[in-house]
This record gives structure tokens, sequence and C-alpha cells, in this order.
């Protein structure tokens, strides 16, 4: 590459030096595909990736376990502290229920590369892989391979008190109080 003033030498590698990308076959019957609206799928991740854990020692809880259920899909994080779970309707009903399980690292990533994304994405997992289809872009990450813990156990499912608050009100006291 050279210009008036400068030149410079590129040192490239071949094409066929790279691991070409395994795409889904999207008539295979182990891998389910559907549907979501980019900025549902940010607003998910957004909503409970702070609340994964940083630590690598249980990947299950260093991840965001994503599942759906009946017209739902629902986010959640956890580091056996902090519990968030975000749930997002989907336009489309699948015919059966599915779960997986993304590293929270490899979220971070999702959220950087479809965040501008405007319109619907392409969403595919099979077993142990995930893949994101928009219009230009095509991510492909490898899932957590576990189980997610049981987290709807510890939701109280009777309530001893409840109060109702103003939101701003109370988010305005929550700063005060930093």
């Amino acid at each position: 590459v050279s210009s008036e003033q400068t030149s410079a030498n590129l040192k490239i590698i071949p094409s066929e030096n790279f691991a070409e990308i395994n795409k889904f076959k999207e008539k295979d019957p182990e891998v389910e595909i559907f549907s979501l609206d980019a900025n549902d799928l940010i607003s998910g991740i957004k909503s409970v990736a702070y609340a994964a854990s940083l630590s690598d020692v249980k990947p299950e809880i260093s991840s965001i376990f994503i599942y759906q259920k009946d017209s739902q899909l629902v986010f959640v994080a956890t580091d056996s502290f902090r519990l968030a779970e975000k749930k997002i309707k989907l336009n489309s009903g699948n015919s059966k229920n599915f779960s997986f399980i993304i590293p929270v690292r490899n979220s971070q990533e999702i959220l950087r590369i479809f965040e501008k994304t405007a319109g619907p994405v392409k969403i595919m997992v099979s077993k142990n892989r995930l893949a994101i289809k928009s219009d230009r872009v095509y991510f492909t990450t490898r899932l957590i391979e576990g189980t997610f813990p049981d987290y709807q156990q510890i939701i109280p499912k009777v309530f001893l008190a409840e109060a109702a608050l103003d939101r701003e009100s109370f988010l305005g006291g929550l700063r005060l109080s930093n």
C-alpha cells in the first residue's frame, strides 16, 4: 500500500490457512431455529449479565442461561449471591421448549457485535453450539455443556409483605444513598 508520502508492506496469510466456519444446516432436526429482534436479544443479555459469576471455577454460573418457556424467552444469570431474570415475549412460538448456556465472556461479544443491529436476527442452537445470524454478520460460539442451577426453587412463592413505590422516587433515593 502506498501513497504520495508513505509506503507500507502488509504481511498477510492466505485464507486457506484459516479453519472454515462450520455453519449450521437449517434442516437439521438437532438444530433449534428461531428469530428474535436484535434489540430484544441485547436487552435480555444486558439485563442479566451483571449477575453472572466472573470466576471460571463453575462454568455454569459464569454464564447466561437462556430457555424458552411457553411463548417467552427467559434470560437468567447468577453468581450464587445475586440472581437476575429477564423474560421476553417471543413472536413465534416453537413447537418444543429448549435451553442453552452461553459463557458470559461470549455474551459480551454478542453485545458488542449486535448492539447496533436493527431488526430480527436468526438464532440457531444445537447441543453444544450457538449461531446468531443477521444481514451482515454470522456469529458462532460454543455453549457450556452442563446444568444451570435450579434457581426457581429459591424464589419465594409467598411473600409476607408487599410494597408499592414510585419508581423514580425510589431510584432517586438510591442515588442519594451512594
